[in-house]
Formats: C-alpha cells, structure tokens, sequence
C-alpha cells in the first residue's frame, strides 16, 4: 500500500500534499520519486522504479539521475506532460530495450548518446515538440546496433534521410511522418533487410521513390502522402479511410 501512496505522490505534481497514515509522504516531484528509489538501492534493485509511469499527468523534467537506475530494461514515460529535453543520461542506462517517450512537451534535439545503447529495440519519441535532423541522431559511429523501432513522427525535424540510416539494418518500423522533413529518399534505404513499414507522409520529401523499395520481399505500408513527389510514386498497401458523416452520430 504504501509503494502505491508513493507512486502517487511522485505523479500528482507539487501542488497537492500526500499523507499515509497521518504521515506527509515526502515526494513532491518525479526528481523526488526517482531519488527516493536511488537512495533505496542498497536494500532493493536499483530498476524498483516503476517502468510504466504512462497518462500519469507527469509535469517535470526528467531528472538526469533516472541515468543511475542501471538495472532499468523498459521505461514508459508517454502520455504525460514532461517537459524540457529529453536526457542524454538515459544513454547511461546499459540494459534498456523499450524507450516510449512519445506524446510529451520535450524540446531541442534527441540526445544522439542514444545510438550507444547496445539492447535498445524500441524508440519512440513521436508527438513532442523535438527539432533537429536524423543526420545529428545517428552521427556516432555504429549507432543503434540492435534498433528495430524508430518513431520519430509528429515533430519538427527538418533535412533530409541520410543514406547513413541504411546501416541501422535491424530496422523494422520506420515512421517518420509529419515532420518538416526534405530531399530525395535515399536508394539505399530499401536495403535494410527486415524493414517492414515505412512511414514517409506530410513531409516535403521529393522526387520519385527508387524501385527497389517495391521490389523489397518484407516492405507491407510505405505511406508518402503529403509530400511534393513526382506524379505516378505509389504507396504500398491498403490504407483504408474511415469516413463517418455527421448524421450517423445522430439518434
């Protein structure tokens, strides 16, 4: 019970004072949960930190010591209001596989240290507020070796795909759309072995899209809409469109 009383108290925000048992529970801000988990690693497992924390109304920024919670292998940040950037601490973080950070207010550039996480399998950062380019997320060397997920969609990155991306060959979800995105598709993309879906719509991509992304044995949904492509690129797959008139709410 009193685990849940503190779960509580690390979500609610600083506005509101969170007593069990007549006592003040003394955490006021997700810095404090986090904290009070790191100060208890001696007598538990330093991942104790509850790894979904989604539509928990979470307000703060994160907190550069989540980076000590070495043991963490899933963290589930989405659906709150964190602000400010997301921390290039969570690069400290040597077993963590699934990163859902998406539908947030994060600002400013995804800290590439990312890259450097050996088991990461899923990113996603969709929804927020990020600025940057792909060419900055993937500048080290061997970056995102194990990487499977990328969803970078709904935000405000520009530039173009670099044909570097191409080496992140465990790529299997791509999603990129709704961003300030720009240039030519890369061939060389169409070469990641299990890529599967391919989101590329409401950019400002251009050109035409290279055949050997239909010739490509795994690729099922490649969305390009709301880009200015030359006439004649296709999607791949059926994008069904559910249309609902008004008058059917009606009763």
């Amino acid at each position: 019970m009193k685990k849940r009383v503190i779960d509580l108290a690390g979500c609610i925000g600083k506005t509101v004072k969170v007593e069990l048992n007549g006592q003040r529970i003394p955490v006021k801000s997700f810095l404090d949960y986090v904290n009070l988990y790191l100060q208890s690693a001696s007598k538990a497992r330093p991942d104790a930190l509850p790894s979904n924390l989604r539509w928990n109304k979470l307000q703060d920024v994160i907190p550069p010591e989540i980076g000590e919670l070495k043991s963490l292998t899933h963290l589930y940040l989405s659906f709150n209001n964190f602000k400010g950037e997301i921390p290039k601490e969570l690069a400290n973080l040597p077993l963590l596989r699934y990163l859902y950070l998406h539908e947030n207010r994060f600002i400013g550039r995804i800290p590439p240290e990312l890259g450097t996480l050996q088991q990461l399998r899923h990113l996603d950062v969709g929804n927020n507020h990020l600025v940057g380019t792909i060419r900055e997320l993937i500048r080290i060397e061997g970056c995102f070796p194990s990487l499977r997920n990328l969803y970078l969609n709904n935000n405000y990155l520009s530039g173009g795909i670099p044909a570097q991306l191409a080496n992140l060959t465990n790529l299997e979800i791509l999603h990129l759309s709704y961003n300030k995105m720009s240039g030519i598709i890369p061939s060389g993309l169409a070469h990641i072995p299990r890529l599967t879906s391919l989101y590329l719509d409401h950019n400002q991509f251009t050109g035409r899209i290279p055949d050997a992304f239909y010739k490509h044995t795994f690729l099922k949904e490649m969305y390009i809409e709301g880009n200015a492509f030359r006439p004649g690129v296709n999607p791949i797959g059926i994008h069904n469109v559910l249309e609902v008139s008004d008058t059917e709410f009606l009763f």
